[in-house]
This record gives structure tokens, sequence and C-alpha cells, in this order.
């Protein structure tokens, strides 16, 4: 499993979870929960201000929300 950003690619495949919090024990993904209007939804860094945003459907499904640059100007 990979994910594209770009021209990089971004690999997935070292990060071994079974529950999403789990995702906090690597500091380099800062992961974390938002907050507002987007209350519910995780989010993991993946490179040069790219975000993944995801949120959970059930213990076994997570739904990909936005890929987006964070910082966007």
């Amino acid at each position: 499993m990979g994910i594209r950003c770009g021209a990089q690619v971004c690999s997935a495949d070292q990060y071994s979870v079974r529950h999403a919090d789990e995702l906090g024990t690597y500091p380099e993904l800062d992961y974390h929960l938002l907050k507002g209007d987007r209350k519910g939804q995780h989010v993991v860094k993946l490179s040069k201000g790219m975000r993944l945003i995801f949120t959970l459907r059930d213990e076994n499904t997570a739904l990909i929300e936005e890929v987006s640059k964070h910082y966007e100007n």
C-alpha cells in the first residue's frame, strides 16, 4: 500500500496499527484529532506540508476525506 503525494511517494507500509490512536506512537506522523467543524476527523502528516485527513467508519474501515497541502497560501 502506498500513498502518492504529487511526484513523491510516501510509503505507508512501515506503519502497522490495530487502532487509529496507535498512530500516535509514530511521532513523524504527527497524528491527531481535528477540532471544530472537522471534529471526528483524524489527520496524519505525509510529507512537505501534505496531510491525510480520514474518518473511521468502523474498527476495520477508514474513509479518506482529503489529501491536501496543509499550509497552502
